[in-house]
């Protein structure tokens, strides 16, 4: 039994093929039975997010299991299928599973270390699991992996710092302000980084939220979609006296807030902090409202500088991320490596535990039962202690994959293993 991972993601595939392969609950669910049902794949997991889709499956027959995953990668693709042979990657064995570590552990990611990621890599675990296709091998790479990204987050500086232009906007007005619970947030624009923007302000539990428009129907699909309130350009001013933060990004041709708004705004109200973050270009806020009392002003260069300094240290955590990777993939390999000789350590024992038997049998027609009983016991204690050593380095992983299964071949034309018929296999034999 083997890994193998079918795939596509965002370095590989463009949009319009990322978009068909993407999948909610229920397409996922579906697929997975789909390829269970196919004689080459034991057990299935995928890996479905807005940036990649990855089938992993733990198969005996590698060419065979591709060829599954890519007739379903086909029929999911539609008119694209052709795309697919392009841009999907295929690895196997140890490539396969370090390439899951590497995905939870954030080294995969568009942004690196993002921490979305881990629970999208747990809800990939929940849904095989309720398609009843997560068996031993799979269940084993996900926990391994699932530990891998937390070790990584816990033990590391891979998720530290804002790497994205609506998080570090975020935590430029948290620098100044603080915790941002119970604070008052007005969003100027409906784009998608105002949404990204609203996402993060939102997590923080705001005790007021607004979005501001143009057009104020769009304004209000993103307040709703966040717990706040939508108004329209006109009315900014008069929330200005009120907030605490203020975060802009539209694509105005003038200032949507002047020098003169804030100094109004300010002089109305209690003498407390006012953030005003512009990431627009050309921009949003007037340069003069930071001459302001009380008004700190960051423009999207303050922006990108965060950007810039967090995403250089978290470059420099690579290295400790890999060594992480390196330890948790060696620890599965060698799980892995002793899984598969479970079937070896059977029948051998079995082979010893038959003979034993067969030669106690024989030889024991003239003893009482207590003597009878207690020969029993110590030719079992002899077998016992004589399979005791083999088993326990059958069982270690530690040797490499090639001599591991170098070595269990012998062993099983040694004592002529592949001739053991076992109850649990139906009377199937290899002879």
């Amino acid at each position: 039994m083997d890994i193998q991972l079918l795939g596509i993601n965002h370095r590989t595939a463009p949009l319009e093929l990322r978009e068909t392969l993407a999948m909610d609950g229920a397409c996922v669910l579906a697929l997975l039975r789909d390829i269970r049902g196919d004689a080459a794949v034991a057990e299935a997991a995928l890996l479905a997010t807005c940036n990649r889709t990855e089938l992993y499956v733990a198969t005996p027959d590698l060419p065979a299991a591709e060829a599954a995953m890519r007739r379903l990668f086909g029929r999911q693709a539609g008119d694209r299928e052709a795309l697919v042979a392009t841009c999907a990657y295929l690895r196997s064995g140890e490539d396969a599973a370090r390439h899951l570590l590497c995905v939870a552990a954030g080294l995969d990611s568009m942004i690196l270390g993002e921490h979305q990621v881990l629970g999208q890599v747990r809800d990939a675990q929940s849904r095989a699991q309720e398609a009843e296709t997560l068996g031993p091998l799979l269940y084993r790479l996900w926990s391994t992996a699932l530990h891998t990204g937390k070790r990584a987050r816990a033990e590391t500086d891979i998720g530290m710092g804002a790497v994205s232009v609506a998080l570090a906007a975020v935590s430029l007005a948290e620098h100044v302000l603080g915790d941002l619970r119970d604070r008052r947030v007005l969003l100027i624009g409906a784009g998608d980084t105002c949404r990204l923007v609203a996402r993060h302000v939102a997590d923080r539990r705001p005790s007021r939220l607004w979005v501001a428009n143009r057009t104020v129907v769009r304004a209000a699909a993103v307040a709703e979609a966040f717990g706040g309130e939508a108004i329209g350009l006109e009315d900014i001013e008069g929330v200005l006296a009120e907030a605490d933060m203020v975060i802009s990004a539209t694509r105005a041709p003038g200032f949507v807030i002047t020098g003169d708004m804030v100094r109004r705004a300010v002089a109305g109200r209690d003498p407390r902090h006012l953030v005003l973050v512009d990431i627009s270009v050309p921009r949003d806020i007037d340069p003069a409202a930071g001459a302001v009392e009380h008004v700190s002003l960051f423009s999207i260069d303050a922006v990108r500088t965060l950007v810039d300094r967090s995403l250089a240290h978290r470059l420099r955590e690579i290295p400790r991320v890999d060594a992480i990777v390196d330890e948790e993939c060696g620890k599965l390999l060698a799980w892995t490596r002793g899984h598969g000789a479970t079937s070896v350590v059977r029948d051998l024992a079995e082979r010893f535990e038959r003979v034993r038997a067969e030669e106690v049998r024989r030889n024991l027609k003239h003893f009482h039962p207590e003597e009878e009983a207690y020969i029993n016991r110590m030719t079992k204690t002899l077998i016992n202690r004589l399979l005791r050593p083999p088993v326990t380095q059958l069982m270690s992983g530690m040797l490499s994959p090639t001599v591991e299964s170098a070595r269990l071949e012998l062993l099983r034309e040694l004592f002529a293993l592949d001739h053991t018929t076992h109850p649990s296999q139906g009377g199937r034999g290899t002879a």
